[in-house]
């Protein structure tokens, strides 16, 4: 009241099922239907805004994760190569003892694959199929 305001009109944003909030239209009388459709105008507008910040939020933690996801798989592909041509097994046995090695030490089977292919794996503790 020390504002002037007499009246609080809540406008809903998003649909019914996915409510997100609500504009709060205060003013000295009731919004008339041309204010009224303003606000849900602007209410869809803010929902639209408000669901796309969070689409860019979820690619923005997923990106990273895939890119991780990728680089992961290209060395321990690499790392499988190696182990293979070296021990005259198939890829998939390399796989699985690289796979073995890692968990029986609880290593990162891509930090694995990384001292696989540059060297510094201990590989005597790495049974070949």
């Amino acid at each position: 009241m020390r504002a002037g305001f007499l009246t609080v009109t809540l406008v809903p944003l998003g649909r019914q099922a996915s409510r997100v909030g609500a504009i709060a239209l205060l003013g000295r009388t009731e919004p008339d239907v041309a204010g009224m459709q303003l606000a849900l105008a602007l209410a869809d507008g803010a929902a639209a805004g408000l669901a796309l910040s969070a689409e860019l939020r979820r690619q923005q933690t997923a990106i990273p994760q895939l890119q991780s996801a990728l680089s992961s798989r290209i060395v321990i592909g690499q790392a499988k190569g190696i182990l293979a041509e070296r021990w005259q097994v198939t890829p998939d046995q390399a796989f699985d003892a690289l796979r073995r090695q890692a968990r029986a030490h609880q290593q990162v089977l891509a930090d694995l694959a990384r001292a696989v292919i540059s060297g510094t794996a201990d590989l005597s503790r790495l049974n070949p199929p």
